[in-house]
């Protein structure tokens, strides 16, 4: 019987546990992303966006913990669960003086267009 009781209030606290609906520092967050140019060239060269609502493929990360370039780390939090959001991030908070490819200059400022589909 104690069984019984363990699993049902096991059940009644993941229930009742209230889904996350705006990033906070720490969270892990899920996105469908692209990355431009300012003049709207795209520039993240493995084309993810498409891949991966394609695949279904999102990509995630841990906010405010550098997993992503500076700029775009910077102005997550705060965002909402559903949102489309379009950033403009300086070459200070992106990549700097670093050529990535041939598509990304040095000291290129950046657009991110993202899509967030989860807050863990």
């Amino acid at each position: 019987m104690s069984n019984k009781i363990i699993l049902i209030t096991f059940l009644f606290i993941v229930s009742c546990t209230p889904r996350k609906t705006t990033v906070n520092c720490g969270d892990t967050v899920v996105v469908y992303f692209k990355i431009s140019n300012l003049d709207g060239t795209r520039i993240d060269a493995s084309e993810r966006l498409e891949s991966f609502i394609e695949k279904d493929r999102p990509f995630s990360f841990v906010s405010c913990n550098n997993e992503i370039i500076k700029g775009w780390d910077n102005q997550i939090e705060g965002n909402t669960l559903g949102g489309d959001y379009q950033i403009k991030v300086s070459c200070a908070d992106a990549y700097g003086e670093i050529e990535i490819d041939r598509d990304l200059e040095a000291n290129s400022d950046l657009i991110i267009t993202y899509k967030i589909i989860d807050i863990k």
